[in-house]
């Protein structure tokens, strides 16, 4: 292979996405849809496919770190043709929203992922008289410009089917007994004993919410692209039953959609001998205009939920280099290819965009986080203690029942502890960003402190947090009054979470819905 050629393979997989359909042709530099140039394929789309490949998952969700990976996207099959994405959002915000902010509730997530073998399109292929007549009379050239270097030629079914079953114990202790168990159906599980069977004997174990959402399913011939399911429920043996039925449906009557794309080269299709099968640019010059695709697809996903928020100015300027970074790539796109400076300059500026939305969903993570203390600022609650465990400082929510604990929110840029050696004299401190500065001597940008957890090191005593607390006004610093513990020499551990991120402000300005 020539340095400044790039050979094509004959064939590659890539996700399905709208647009695709058997023939039609697709531009390998930009990944665009092109004219079909191919006809006559003879499928037969009424056959169910046979399941070849099934992934099962299922997390037990009972703190941030389990739920963070149980969130996270998934690793690349074998065949590298797909990735499993992450849950579904409506998933992801019930889940969120219930499993984080009681000692009561845990949840299982239940992940499914099939994939069937690829349907033949057909015995053969032939171009079309069009595509006939641009190859024979002006070119290969001109062939690959109006038809593409691909062409679908065979798709990939399946299906992804996500469950979080939350439970809502009666106190702690049964909680904890709960998640033994369900330990140990996970460890029992096996290939052949998957994750949505073994956990329905389970099912009728205190209250429960549940949430399905079933993504390429269709059932007999009514076609749609997503399901969702959701039950807030008490026990009872008989909603227990309707769940199973949910579950089960799933196992039993599944026909998925469309979910990859084999794509052959178009040298495999009008013969090796006629046309080269390479590019006239760099094998370089291709991974860069690969990876800049990459950053721009993950641009223009972010750019939607940035609309979401309503007008601000913060969100606003970055919404506005979102699109200009969009408009610049389209319009530049004949000439990416060929002008290297102009190449990088795009890609510098979609990874400096790229950085300032990772910055913005911290944000947004840690708003969301805070966002029940914010609902009702009116109805904080004195700290309450056990000797010798974490001080939980919390108020009541909107509807007075139950406590919601600070202590939780563990998503922030950075942790500083601070010790507080007890003395007699001593009645109040007060934490501020000011002070935090010296954990982070490299770093002068103001912080924000987002919020604490207080532990009585040796002993008991009473801490109260200032009606001022952070999570409530979003100021800088964090008054706490501390009163006489019963050991002389008690101790007291403040943990401060804080945060340094201009899109934290903006999204704290917004009201509570």
């Amino acid at each position: 292979m020539s340095e400044e050629t790039t050979t094509l393979s004959d064939e590659c997989v890539v996700p399905w996405r709208l647009g695709f359909y058997l023939g039609v042709g697709v531009d390998c530099l930009t990944g665009a849809t092109m004219n079909s140039a191919l006809e006559e394929f003879r499928t037969d789309f009424t056959a169910t496919p046979e399941m070849v490949s099934t992934r099962d998952a299922c997390h037990l969700c009972t703190d941030m770190e389990s739920t963070s990976r149980a969130f996270a996207t998934y690793e690349s099959y074998p065949s590298q043709a797909y990735n499993i994405a992450p849950l579904h959002d409506v998933v992801a915000a019930h889940a969120l929203d219930r499993m984080i902010y009681s000692p009561t509730t845990l949840s299982v997530v239940l992940r499914r992922d099939i994939r069937s073998s690829p349907s033949p399109a057909s015995d053969g292929y032939r171009l079309t008289p069009h595509a006939v007549e641009t190859l024979e009379l002006r070119g290969a050239s001109a062939f690959r410009e109006l038809f593409g270097d691909y062409f679908v030629s065979e798709v990939q079914v399946g299906s992804s089917f996500e469950a979080v079953l939350t439970y809502m114990c009666a106190t702690p202790g049964a909680r904890t007994a709960l998640i033994q168990r369900l330990q140990t159906v996970i460890e029992a599980r096996s290939e052949s004993n998957s994750s949505i069977p073994v956990f329905l004997p389970l099912i009728q174990e205190g209250r429960i919410s549940l949430h399905i959402v079933m993504k390429g399913v269709r059932f007999g011939r009514n076609i749609g692209n997503s399901v969702t399911i959701r039950t807030d429920i008490a026990h009872s043996v008989g909603v227990a039953d309707q769940i199973r039925v949910h579950l089960e449906s799933f196992n039993q009557r599944i026909l998925p959609t469309s979910v990859a794309a084999y794509l052959r080269s178009y040298t495999a299709i009008v013969g090796g001998a006629q046309i080269s099968p390479t590019l006239p640019v760099p094998l370089r010059v291709f991974g860069e205009l690969e990876q800049l695709r990459r950053l721009l697809r993950g641009c223009f996903v972010t750019s939607g939920t940035l609309l979401s928020f309503g007008p601000n100015e913060t969100q606003q300027h970055l919404q506005m280099r979102i699109r200009a970074l969009q408009e610049n790539s389209s319009m530049l796109q004949p000439q990416l290819a060929s002008q290297g400076d102009l190449r990088q300059s795009l890609l510098h500026e979609a990874r400096d965009v790229g950085n300032e939305i990772s910055r913005f969903n911290l944000a947004y993570d840690i708003w969301r986080q805070c966002y029940y203390f914010r609902k009702s600022p009116a109805n904080r609650r004195a700290a309450t203690s056990t000797p010798g465990v974490t001080w939980r400082i919390g108020i009541t929510d909107g509807d007075g029942e139950g406590e919601i604990e600070c202590h939780r929110i563990v998503i922030s840029v950075s942790k500083c502890p601070l010790f507080l050696p007890w003395r007699r004299a001593l009645r109040s401190a007060e934490v501020t960003g000011g002070e935090l500065s010296l954990f982070n001597a490299n770093d002068d940008r103001p912080q924000r402190i987002i919020g604490c957890r207080i532990v009585s090191r040796f002993g008991r005593g009473i801490c109260q947090v200032s009606d001022n607390f952070l999570l409530s006004t979003w100021q800088r610093s964090l008054p706490i009054v501390l009163s006489s513990g019963f050991l002389r020499r008690d101790r007291w551990e403040i943990e401060v979470w804080v945060s340094k991120n201009p899109y934290l402000d903006a999204l704290a300005q917004l009201p509570p819905s």
